[in-house]
């Protein structure tokens, strides 16, 4: 028997969250869990006075729109195949928007008060620390339930 009733995974489309997912659903053929796919958008915009980086506001906010409907397009892609190949198993999406990755895992998982994070190793950032990325690390040293770890 798995310890184990609800189960978050972060996913950002990389190749280590790709391989995290499907850690994830290997957990679940036997069990009846459930199962909350997370995706995080940084925002670049995120700041009280827009981004110094796109000058006007309203190229900056049609930029995020895109961003947001490119997103929304390739989620719902990713759930409609999931559900496909996985029609018995309880899959939920998570969407928000946070420039701090690693305290949006955090915070989500107790809000939904899931039993494991199930996350890669580095996400789509490409920034490689020794032994885990930063996300990583801060989830693992900051979180207040099991972290599966997947390289």
């Amino acid at each position: 028997m798995v310890p184990f009733n609800k189960i978050l995974c972060p996913y950002d489309f990389s190749e280590y969250s790709k391989h995290a997912l499907a850690w994830t659903l290997k957990l679940n053929e036997s069990n009846n869990l459930s199962i909350h796919i997370l995706h995080i958008m940084i925002n670049p915009l995120l700041y009280e006075t827009g981004s110094p980086v796109f000058g006007s506001q309203i190229y900056a906010d049609d930029l995020l729109s895109k961003l947001r409907e490119e997103n929304e397009l390739l989620l719902d892609g990713l759930m409609a195949q999931l559900q496909l190949d996985h029609p018995e198993m309880e899959l939920h999406l998570v969407c928000k928007e946070s420039n701090d990755i690693g305290a949006c895992i955090i915070e989500t998982q107790q809000e939904l008060k899931a039993d494991l994070i199930v996350m890669g190793s580095h996400g789509r950032k490409g920034i490689k620390r020794f032994v885990l990325g930063s996300v990583a690390e801060d989830v693992v040293r900051h979180a207040n339930c099991p972290v599966l770890i997947v390289r």
